[in-house]
């Protein structure tokens, strides 16, 4: 799980989140954004969840903002939740 904070709740164009086998070879895991709060301020706290599928064999995973119009001053990394779970079509990464 990934907590953002990020000016606007519309990442989707910005957020990449892939997995890799071998560190070569990237595929995009799909992903969730979840609207935590939405303060008088100018920033809005976002929970990103994913799942990465067990077939792709990852040893390998990364997070990375880009995109036309993405400005790396409106998004900050808040915090990062990392645990997997062997289940069977899927390793599964869950909110803490």
């Amino acid at each position: 799980m990934l907590t953002l904070y990020a000016k606007t709740g519309e990442i989707r164009d910005y957020l990449h989140i892939e997995a890799s086998a071998d560190g070569e070879a990237w595929s995009k895991v799909p992903y969730t954004v979840e609207l935590v709060s939405d303060a008088d301020t100018a920033w809005q706290k976002l929970a990103v969840q994913g799942v990465i599928p067990r077939d792709l064999g990852a040893q390998f995973f990364r997070v990375s903002f880009a995109g036309d119009g993405f400005a790396p001053e409106d998004l900050q990394l808040g915090h990062v939740y990392l645990a997997g779970v062997a289940i069977p079509e899927s390793l599964e990464l869950l909110p803490y």
